[in-house]
């Protein structure tokens, strides 16, 4: 089974969830966990500002997909369309395949504790472990934004 949805998928919800059926149906057929069914629909499931709230979209399925009076209701609805769950989807995955999020001024932060230390003969691991307050991030972290900065010298 698994986590991500193909776009093929997410018809076939949007078709399911039209019918009707429970989550636990829908997981049967398209051989994924209930747990994940729910979470799809939450996550890129969109509004449809038209008036009050409908109370629908808090209980499962959590849209109004295969309500009976979807076309004459004029209260706020919950919508899971396909297509704009899978952008939405792409893009949180491109996003976190993006690299580095950091901004110039916590590079420059970083750098003026740690460079000085580093020419002193000091290890990452020793500055980090005295300096873990100060520097607000992992040790991992800290190796990543240097073999990124490393990698962009080599390229200049």
């Amino acid at each position: 089974m698994s986590k991500f949805f193909t776009y093929e998928e997410r018809l076939e919800l949007q078709k399911h969830l039209k019918e009707s059926l429970s989550f636990k149906e829908i997981s049967r057929r398209l051989d994924k966990n209930p747990t994940t069914i729910s979470r799809e629909v939450r996550k890129n499931s969109f509004e449809v500002a038209t008036g009050y709230i409908c109370t629908a979209r808090f209980r499962v399925p959590y849209v109004c997909n295969g309500c009976e009076s979807l076309g004459k209701c004029t209260l706020l609805k919950n919508i899971y369309d396909a297509e704009h769950a899978h952008i939405k989807a792409s893009e949180v995955i491109s996003e976190a395949r993006s690299g580095l999020c950091v901004s110039e001024d916590e590079i420059a932060r970083l750098n003026a504790i740690i460079s000085p230390l580093v020419q002193n003969g000091q290890s990452v691991h020793q500055i980090y472990v005295t300096h873990e307050d100060e520097l607000m991030c992992s040790e991992k972290t800290i190796y990543n934004y240097i073999d990124a900065s490393s990698s962009q010298k080599i390229k200049r």
